[in-house]
């Protein structure tokens, strides 16, 4: 996996969520656009970024706050995105696997306030309940 760092800085409109993601899905960050560029509304810009997620890889986003106690059996051996406060004083988002940081997207690499998380976006895949659909009609044919 090839670590991607962040490009734009600009304050409130920084792109570590889509190096995020480019890191992950193994994608140049160049491929999708700055979704937080273009709306710094939170419900509009996760629209957006699963409407893109579902055409390219057929994946949406799961955003779910956990508690302190059970962060370890949720996250380990778990490849996810973790939210949080920066140094900078920001929400910033960064790959987090195996109960800790993998990769900071920002060149500081100063990861996250807290060793706790706002909150954590999980992968869902979209195509799942119709390949389980497939799965059933071909065993009943």
């Amino acid at each position: 996996m090839k670590k991607v760092d962040q490009i734009v800085f600009e304050k409130g409109k920084g792109d570590c969520l889509r190096a995020c993601l480019a890191t992950i899905l193994e994608f140049d960050i160049n491929e999708m656009p700055n979704f937080w560029e273009r709306t710094q509304n939170g419900e509009k810009f996760f629209n957006l970024v699963d409407n893109w997620l579902i055409k390219h890889f057929s994946l949406k986003l799961l955003t779910v706050r956990i508690s302190e106690e059970e962060i370890n059996s949720y996250t380990e051996n778990v490849l996810c995105i973790a939210v949080g406060k920066s140094s900078r004083g920001v929400n910033h988002a960064v790959v987090w696997f195996d109960n800790e940081i993998f990769h900071d997207p920002h060149p500081s690499k100063s990861g996250l306030v807290s060793n706790i998380p706002d909150y954590f976006i999980f992968f869902i895949p979209t195509g799942l309940k119709n390949e389980i659909n497939r799965r059933k009609l071909k065993r009943n044919s």
